[in-house]
């Protein structure tokens, strides 16, 4: 899985995280879960894909062939201290 997203971003300005994920297996790819943990003060705003929970935390992902790839972009708006520095941790 790969994440990439904006490095820097200002007080109420949108960031965007796009994950990759790949299956590199001989097998489909089923049943994946994308857990993510969002830093104080991030406010989620939209998906390419439907969370399953309310507090968009936790993404079910569609099932995936052997030698694909896929994308899941991930949206909000993130709020705070000048001098602070946050990030988010996808699992």
């Amino acid at each position: 899985m790969e994440v990439t997203g904006d490095k820097e971003v200002l007080s109420g300005d949108t960031v965007t995280y796009l994950v990759t994920y790949h299956n590199n297996d001989q097998v489909k790819l089923t049943g994946v879960e994308l857990d993510v943990q969002w830093p104080e003060g991030f406010y989620f705003s939209s998906s390419t894909q439907t969370a399953v929970d309310t507090q968009a935390t936790t993404w079910r992902l569609p099932d995936l062939e052997p030698g694909r790839a896929a994308d899941l972009t991930i949206s909000g708006v993130l709020v705070g201290d000048k001098q602070q520095q946050t990030e988010a941790q996808f699992q």
